[in-house]
């Protein structure tokens, strides 16, 4: 893969003040954080690295659409606190779970302390509307790890309640999972990740959707779940990460998440690999053991 580890380093939250003018004037090194590492795993697996998608494809999470407007009231945006611009500030997804409390990736969170972060509730959209909420605390799973990319889950704790928006249900066991993302199943992703791999205005201002299928033979390990697009033109991309598995069978009109956005290893929307998301059926316990904190 054509990344030298010193661009990782620079990419890196602690290395954008020691690099050159191009990088050191992000503002949001969060973003730049979470794609680096993403960008040396897939350096790790030995993989080519991203390609531009396909005219094709007419990538839009990555071939899919902008979500009805109300359709995903418990998804927020993860925020770079010191950046005030929502958008400029955005780096991954989450979905409210409780009335205080957010799932995301690992990834999204091991490297910041909670006062780095706000979460934007009650939009769909990082031009407009919605609150900025404080976080109070940040709980990564214990047994997450980087290197393989496995128990990619953490709990943030919001300083102060969300009032009005319904928190979504977790399939947090294998007879849950059967249920609601047996292998073949319908699914879906939202998220404001990358629509393209090259390109300006690569990073929507509106929530995107597409529709997968579960592929649950695809992975291996429990703590994993995979899906992919029946057409093999929708996935999830940079900035999708943290960001929800949605099962399509609603329960008394709540959303029940399968799986939180991890990663990919080929290029987004590649028909030849899954997407990965951590598994709710293996992991949703922890969840909901911080929770009920």
């Amino acid at each position: 893969m054509p990344i030298r580890l010193n661009l990782l380093a620079c990419l890196s939250l602690a290395g954008m003040l020691a690099c050159g003018p191009a990088v050191a004037q992000a503002t949001n090194t969060a973003r730049a954080h979470v794609q680096a590492f993403l960008e040396a795993h897939r350096a790790r697996l030995g993989l080519p690295a991203p390609q531009a998608v396909p005219a094709e494809v007419a990538p839009q999470v990555i071939g899919g659409g902008t979500a009805p407007a109300g359709s995903f009231p418990a998804v927020v945006a993860l925020l770079f606190a010191p950046e005030s611009n929502n958008a400029q500030a955005f780096y991954c997804g989450g979905t409210l779970v409780g009335s205080r409390h957010v799932l995301t990736a690992a990834h999204c969170a091991d490297f910041l302390s909670a006062s780095q972060i706000e979460v934007l509730v009650g939009s769909q959209s990082l031009a407009s509307g919605g609150t900025r909420i404080a976080l109070s605390a940040v709980a990564v799973h214990p047994n997450w790890d980087p290197d393989t990319v496995v128990n990619d889950v953490a709990v943030l704790t919001l300083a102060q309640p969300v009032s009005g928006i319904k928190p979504v249900l977790i399939a947090a066991t294998e007879t849950a999972e059967d249920r609601f993302a047996a292998v073949g199943a319908p699914a879906r992703i939202a998220g404001w990740g990358q629509t393209a791999l090259s390109g300006t205005d690569i990073f929507p201002t509106e929530l995107q959707q597409a529709g997968m299928t579960i592929q649950v033979q695809a992975c291996s390990g429990t703590a994993v779940i995979c899906a992919t697009s029946p057409r093999h033109a929708q996935a999830t991309c940079f900035g999708d990460s943290g960001g929800p598995l949605f099962s399509e069978t609603l329960v008394r009109g709540r959303r029940v998440q399968v799986g939180v956005t991890s990663f990919g290893i080929g290029s987004c929307g590649d028909p030849n690999f899954p997407d990965f998301f951590a598994r709710m059926a293996t992991l949703g316990a922890w969840v909901k053991q911080q929770i009920a904190r």
